[in-house]
């Protein structure tokens, strides 16, 4: 009897032992979820972390006027959605208005002849809700561009040399009267320019995209005009108008200019009605 026993409790402890191996992959299946676990959670450490550390921060406070000494230039490149006011007079000016953090984040700089209006960091969170509004004077300019959706406005008109216009985006450029020896205007994208009245010797305007350039106001001797894609453009020309268009854009014309006109695609060259 004594030896059965022993027989069965070596059987048992031997079972036991072989059965060891069976519970070892629980362990470790436990033991590597507990590591998994461990590591997810500094991942998910570390990316809240990196989101923090690019999150910018939101515009607001109260809106505050700025006066800024920035002056020797003739051309603006606008790459904030602020709506700018232009004016010409003997002496430089400028004035931001607008919330004082996003005010904190605008740089202007002056690069050879051109005044730079741009964020300080291309990661800016900006609320379209907020105005931004700008004023500058000038002695003079020979150009204005547009990078996104700002605006110029010159209210009380414009006389030049040269003047070029030049959106990439939604912006708008909109001018009362404007009197340059050369006019050119440019959009890629959806912009506008508004021209309302004025004259000039060459007026060359150019849209890619769906854009439009109403200059129909402004009297120019020559004028030259490109359009790719559905945009539309008015002018007014006295002397010859050359123009070309490339898809389903419209072009009109004042006066009774020497017309060379060429079209591929449904786009339209016709007088004004």
């Amino acid at each position: 009897m004594q030896r059965k026993i022993l027989t069965g409790v070596f059987r048992a402890s031997s079972s036991a032992n072989n059965c060891s191996g069976v519970y070892k992959k629980p362990i470790l299946i436990i033991r590597a979820m507990k590591k998994s676990g461990f590591i997810f959670g500094v991942f998910v450490i570390l990316t809240l972390g990196m989101s923090c550390s690019f999150t910018t921060p939101s515009t607001g406070g109260p809106v505050v006027k700025e006066t800024r000494d920035v002056t020797g230039y003739t051309e603006v490149a606008l790459a904030v959605p602020a709506d700018v006011y232009v004016e010409q007079g003997s002496a430089f000016s400028f004035t931001i208005e607008g919330p004082a953090d996003a005010l904190k984040e605008i740089e202007t700089t002056v690069d050879g002849s051109t005044l730079k209006i741009k964020w300080k960091t291309k990661w800016f969170n900006w609320n379209s809700n907020e105005n931004l509004k700008i004023y500058i004077t000038a002695p003079t300019y020979t150009g204005f561009s547009i990078a996104g959706s700002g605006g110029f406005y010159a209210k009380l008109g414009l006389k030049v040399e040269n003047l070029e216009l030049a959106i990439a985006g939604s912006g708008d450029i909109v001018i009362s009267s404007v009197e340059a020896t050369n006019l050119k205007a440019s959009i890629a994208g959806s912009g506008d320019v508004k021209l309302n009245a004025g004259k000039t010797n060459a007026l060359s305007g150019s849209i890619s995209g769906s854009g439009s350039i109403s200059a129909a106001g402004v009297e120019a001797v020559d004028a030259k005009v490109r359009i790719a894609g559905s945009g539309d453009c008015s002018v007014w020309a006295t002397g010859a108008l050359d123009a070309g268009i490339s898809g389903s854009g419209d072009i009109k014309y004042k006066g009774s200019p020497k017309l060379s006109a060429k079209v591929s695609g449904s786009g339209e060259i016709e007088p004004v009605k």
